[in-house]
């Protein structure tokens, strides 16, 4: 767990184009924006379940 003021040191970034921001507005926004829905979905970092769910459009 993080804590306020801990020091934080980022190792891999595989995705430097999906921010948390970015990836948490496509997915709850998956139904209305399906094309940025989509292009969260093929990252492999994604989970396969919520994968799932953006495909299926649920």
């Amino acid at each position: 767990m993080v804590e306020a003021g801990q020091a934080v040191t980022l190792t891999d970034r595989p995705h430097p184009e999906w921010t948390v921001r970015r990836a948490a507005d496509a997915y709850r926004h998956r139904r209305r924006d399906r094309a940025t829905a989509l292009e969260l979905a093929a990252c492999e970092s994604f989970s396969p379940k919520e994968r799932e769910r953006i495909l299926s459009g649920r």
